[in-house]
């Protein structure tokens, strides 16, 4: 597995630009369903371009864009500059090494990024450390299908980025929240479906990774890639993604 950062910092551009990132159903889930007050303190974990923290903005007091990658973080200042939003701050450092002290935080989220994130366990008890009492977390990101028993979708996520450590199923991501200590409060799923070229941004079909998967996507038995949410016939990718609410007693 490659740095995370080299990925991120030469793909900033095409992340600040994504539609699907700065538009997608799920941030709109995310921002509403954690029911952000206007006293809150927030965090957005692995922050990126910024898209999250500036939809937190106008609901909270202030929030904190999180990322450990530099070029992630210009763009999303950038992004809150364009549109005139002051009470966002911004840092940089390691998720599974929070540099803030206990009870800090009322809000915390952390939106299509967890599959990067080597130490899965480390990260939620980061997350719970740094929340109050009744604080909530928000979770998005793409799901194992949970018929992938051959583990294609993340295959075909590591050939897209060698960043990608894996994604779960979403009963393991449940699973992992009530083991670092929150208590579940809402759980929904939603389905995008991309063609092979789109799913592959911003990675280029005829770049090594773009070979490499139309390989990979050839030589698999096509039972194994319909398990995936893969379509060879059809030549699309179905992501199911997944927005968990949950809260520190």
């Amino acid at each position: 597995m490659s740095d995370f950062k080299e990925f991120f910092s030469k793909n900033a551009d095409s992340y600040a630009n994504s539609e699907s990132h700065k538009k997608g159903g799920d941030l709109l889930q995310l921002v509403t369903e954690i029911t952000p007050s206007r006293t809150d303190v927030a965090i957005d974990l692995a922050s990126g371009t910024g898209f999250t923290a500036v939809g937190l903005s106008p609901h909270v007091s202030r929030v904190v864009a999180f990322d450990g990658t530099k070029e992630m973080l210009d763009k999303a200042r950038a992004l809150a500059e364009e549109n005139g939003i002051e009470n966002i701050e911004f840092a940089i450092g390691d998720v599974m090494q929070l540099p803030y002290g206990d009870n800090t935080f009322d809000v915390a989220t952390c939106r299509r990024a967890a599959h990067h994130f080597t130490d899965k366990k480390k990260f939620l008890a980061e997350t719970f450390r740094v929340l109050k009492k009744g604080g909530r977390i928000g979770l998005v990101d793409m799901a194992v299908p949970e018929s992938d028993q051959d583990n294609v979708f993340n295959h075909i996520e590591i050939i897209r980025d060698p960043s990608h450590v894996a994604a779960e199923k979403v009963e393991t991501w449940k699973a992992l929240m009530k083991y670092a200590g929150f208590k579940l409060l809402k759980t929904l799923t939603s389905e995008e479906e991309y063609t092979v070229e789109k799913w592959l941004s911003p990675v280029k079909m005829d770049s090594n990774e773009g070979r490499e998967l139309q390989r990979y996507l050839t030589v698999t038995p096509e039972d194994k890639l319909l398990n995936g949410n893969i379509n060879r016939k059809k030549g699309t990718i179905l992501k199911e993604r997944f927005v968990i609410i949950a809260e520190k007693p």
